[in-house]
């Protein structure tokens, strides 16, 4: 458990100097312990700035890119594969690369969450198994 430094320091200042019962040392902590529960609430309010949307978008863009080149997107001009196979399989690979961002999600929240960890996994799975399928092995 932490405590709040200036909080046990007042505390221990009121012990020496005050005779008050502990009931009422209790009921100071915690009024002074919510005190700065909401300074430290009302500071994390902050709308989004434009700075950020933009690096966000970039880095997502990034993943989009990458995705699109692991897919192989210069094969049809190179080997002859059709355009039509080469755009499902980007989808399904940014299908899977959508499940992994939502579970990184989830896990990094400030409480985990366990639904949106699951939906991840299972668009993971579920673009394996379309991999699977493209590649004329079906898993099923």
């Amino acid at each position: 458990m932490r405590f709040n430094k200036k909080i046990l320091r007042k505390l221990s200042k009121d012990s020496l100097d005050d005779k008050s019962t502990p009931n009422e040392k209790i009921a100071t902590v915690t009024t002074e312990r919510t005190q700065t529960v909401e300074t430290q609430t009302e500071g994390t309010t902050k709308t989004p700035s434009v700075k950020y949307w933009i690096t966000s978008v970039t880095k997502y863009a990034y993943l989009i890119v990458i995705a699109s080149l692991m897919a192989g997107i210069f094969t049809p001009w190179t080997i002859g594969v059709e355009l039509g196979l080469v755009v499902q399989g980007i989808l399904i690979l940014l299908l899977g690369l959508a499940g992994g961002v939502l579970t990184f999600k989830a896990v990094k929240r400030q409480n985990p969450s366990k639904i949106l960890s699951f939906v991840g996994l299972g668009l993971m799975v579920i673009s394996l198994i379309l991999v699977y399928q493209i590649s004329g092995r079906p898993i099923f």
